[in-house]
């Protein structure tokens, strides 16, 4: 749901509690693919509640100190995923001006 950005609102902080014990959480796909889909949450949530987006960066933060524990397969697509999802988070940040 949340890859679909569904209830963003009320998924993200449940979604944000689980990744704050495992950052690294596996969904269906590889280690860290919550994590993944949650940085994609979309500008204007991100824009909307920047307290929680604090706390995504802060977990991404630890989700890279955590990938030497991975294989180095895992390792490599997490790494990917996470820097890929992570650089369209951090563009949610700047605001434009229209």
């Amino acid at each position: 749901m949340i890859g679909q950005q569904i209830s963003l609102e009320y998924l993200l902080p449940l979604v944000l509690e689980h990744l704050q014990k495992d950052p690294l959480s596996e969904g269906a796909f590889y280690p860290g693919d919550l994590l993944v889909v949650t940085l994609r949450a979309g500008d204007q949530f991100w824009q909307q509640h920047s307290d929680l987006r604090d706390e995504v960066a802060k977990i991404r933060e630890r989700a890279f100190s955590l990938l030497a524990t991975l294989d180095e397969i895992d390792m490599q697509t997490t790494h990917d995923a996470l820097t890929e999802a992570y650089d369209l988070f951090k563009k949610s940040g700047i605001q434009t001006v229209r």
